[in-house]
């Protein structure tokens, strides 16, 4: 989750998704802002990094680019990590919150 230019890593208590057949997911309620982001990342990307922190500061020095960017970026640079022969597959969501998904009394549109 990026906040501003403060990023927070959200964990979960299930299984990944996809392991198993009958997996029920964690569920975590945050709230956010306009212009947060949600950085989904598979464990193919983390893999590629030696340590969290590798992860974190390569998001912290694409904070200024946009959401499909920041996306490219992150897997370019997993991919180099791996000579540009991933172990796993490898998969970078990026989500940014605009004004006009934001809830102001009324319902989101579906």
């Amino acid at each position: 989750l990026v906040q501003g230019q403060k990023i927070v890593k959200l964990t979960g208590e299930a299984l990944p998704l996809g392991i198993l057949e009958y997996v029920m997911p964690s569920e975590k309620k945050v709230t956010l802002a306009e212009r947060d982001r949600v950085i989904l990342i598979s464990d193919g990307i983390a893999d590629a990094y030696d340590t969290e922190e590798d992860v974190m500061r390569m998001l912290h020095r694409r904070l200024s680019d946009n959401v499909q960017e920041m996306a490219d970026a992150v897997l370019q640079d997993a991919m180099e990590r791996q000579s540009g022969l991933p172990e796993d597959d490898m998969t970078v969501l990026c989500i940014q919150l605009t004004a006009r998904y934001i809830r102001k009394k009324r319902s989101i549109p579906a």
